[in-house]
């Protein structure tokens, strides 16, 4: 296999609104990139939980189907370079710490398949909570050492087209960083690309204020005094085929009656056509400012791995022949999405997986709970009584502890000791909560390497919160049913570093956007004490969740 060759620098702080405006400004030449922002405040990072991980570009890409198996780790991929010519670039100098750099994206789709990839970048920037940003230029084995200043070109040219940080400018102009503008990042000069409405406060702040994501925050009315600029769009959403949806259930209901199956997630997709597409960073910023405490993720929605197989253009509406003519010229579609759930996360030898099963929503009124003498109106601002309803359905404990058995029962196959909470807790997001346990394992000593964390998302994914048990009847059941392939919809995107660390999100909560058109797509657990309209509402009440967060 052959070897590449990373170099790392460090770059001066810069806020991630820039650093990703930055990387994303001109749509049009996007490159195959993928994207994970952790949960939190877009302007403090001090408070995350993991860094901003963004790829760019494509130096390999290994099928996980044979590179889980056939790799015995994953830093056996690249090799560092720090020659006495690249020091000027001031490389991050703890030699003990690359294993945990950022290495590649495990971009997957929910029918495991060729399209499968850990795909290593062309150049990956990360920025950390303690607001060290990184960059690193891999390079693949046959290709010539570049230079100190070809280095800073290349990683620190796609940042100064629009960014205006005077700390960039400055590495770009005399080829070095001696640190005299290595401070807090005042933010761009000419009020471009600051986030802000006007641009009047450019370069007066350390980090965009709250006015500079104002177009972008949309509040669900389920919320106390809040309005919604998206509430008339979402509300009326309408399925088109509700009735095949409902057979869909009804059938997934009986094959759980008279068969081995304990819980199938059947899913539907809606396409809309817009008038004016929403832009990728518009869209990124309205799903982060609306869902602040989920996951962001994002991608090209194309074919990482060269594979011979054209599923990831079914992401979109293949029967259109002028939108795939556009798709194959290089017209972009991004798969973007806000998620809540963690399938999997590494430290060390400390494995992490956070599964949601159960959902509630004020708009949903499912006939499983009893709401006593209380209207909808009663329910809207009274979280602690949804969440009193939630806990104690039946069905959406059953659903939940079904995905939390099997999901146990994978990872005591890796790890020493298995630990999660008896009770569910409660995690709510703008219009829905949902029922979360979060489950912590540590690796056995003799499954603790870098490769373990692939070969353990191999045997998890799909997990019941998105297939069902046992998986592999279920997904039967689901093609059976939903009759084309989910590609990236309930798929994985995540990245690894070379000593095995990483996170790892499922896909939903997503939007496929290209060429004027948007996908979205969502599901809802069938067992066996399921009501086929209870369903039918979770799934409207979810696609209604995905509405919200678009600038449309």
């Amino acid at each position: 296999m052959p070897r590449l060759r990373r170099i790392t620098m460090v770059l001066p702080p810069v806020e991630s609104y820039v650093l990703i405006s930055s990387l994303f400004n001109d749509e049009a030449s996007m490159e195959e990139f993928s994207l994970l922002l952790p949960p939190g405040d877009l302007s403090s990072p001090e408070e995350w939980n993991a860094p901003l991980v963004i790829g760019i570009g494509q130096v390999a890409a290994y099928p996980l189907s044979d590179f889980v198996y056939d790799i015995s780790s994953l830093d056996d991929i690249v090799s560092e370079y720090i020659a006495d010519e690249l020091r000027g670039v001031q490389p991050f100098d703890c030699a003990e710490d690359y294993g945990a750099l950022p290495l590649g994206f495990v971009n997957a789709g929910f029918e495991r398949s060729a399209n499968d990839v850990f795909r290593i970048p062309r150049m990956l920037y990360a920025e950390y909570p303690d607001r060290t940003v990184l960059g690193m230029l891999i390079l693949g084995e046959y290709e010539s050492m570049p230079s100190c200043q070809e280095v800073i070109d290349r990683l620190v040219l796609p940042m100064t087209h629009s960014s205006g940080n005077a700390s960039l400018a400055g590495i770009m102009a005399d080829g070095s960083q001696d640190g005299s503008d290595a401070g807090p990042s005042t933010g761009p000069q000419d009020g471009s690309q600051d986030g802000s409405q006007d641009g009047s406060d450019a370069g007066s702040q350390d980090r965009p204020q709250d006015g500079s994501f104002t177009k972008y925050i949309v509040k669900d009315a389920g919320r106390s005094g809040s309005s919604s600029v998206h509430s008339d769009t979402a509300n009326t959403i309408e399925l088109h085929g509700r009735a095949a949806l409902k057979e869909m259930i009804s059938n997934a209901i009986d094959t759980i009656k008279s068969s081995e199956l304990e819980k199938v997630v059947i899913s539907w997709r809606e396409t809309l056509t817009l008038s004016k597409p929403p832009t990728f960073l518009d869209t990124l910023f309205s799903m982060k400012a609306n869902e602040p405490d989920c996951w962001l993720m994002a991608s090209t929605a194309g074919d990482y791995a060269g594979a011979a197989s054209q599923s990831m253009l079914n992401d979109i509406d293949t029967s259109n022949s002028e939108l795939l003519s556009n798709r194959r010229s290089g017209s972009s579609v991004h798969i973007i999405g806000a998620t809540p759930e963690l399938i999997l996360s590494r430290s060390g030898d400390i494995v992490t997986s956070s599964p949601l099963a159960g959902t509630l929503s004020s708009q949903m009124m499912p006939k499983d709970f009893e709401y006593a003498e209380r209207s909808r109106n009663q329910l809207v601002g009274n979280s602690e009584y949804l969440n009193k309803l939630l806990l104690e359905s039946p069905k959406n404990r059953l659903e939940h502890s079904i995905t939390v058995d099997e999901i146990v029962s994978v990872m005591d196959r890796y790890c020493q000791s298995v630990a999660h909470s008896s009770q569910p807790g409660i995690i709510r997001l703008a219009s829905i909560i949902h029922l979360e346990t979060a489950i912590t394992g540590e690796l056995r000593a003799d499954l603790n390497g870098p490769n373990t964390t692939l070969k353990l998302l191999n045997d998890l994914h799909p997990t019941p919160a998105v297939a069902g048990v046992p998986r592999e009847i279920a997904m039967k059941k689901i093609a059976e049913l939903e009759g084309e392939p989910r590609n990236r919809y309930a798929g994985i995107t995540g990245w690894l570093a070379g000593n095995g660390d990483g996170f790892n999100v499922l896909n939903i909560r997503t939007a496929i956007i290209g060429d004027g058109k948007v996908r979205i797509q969502a599901g809802a657990g069938i067992v066996e004490s399921s009501d086929v309209d209870d369903e039918v509402l979770e799934i409207e009440a979810k696609l209604r969740s995905i509405i919200r967060l678009l600038p449309i």
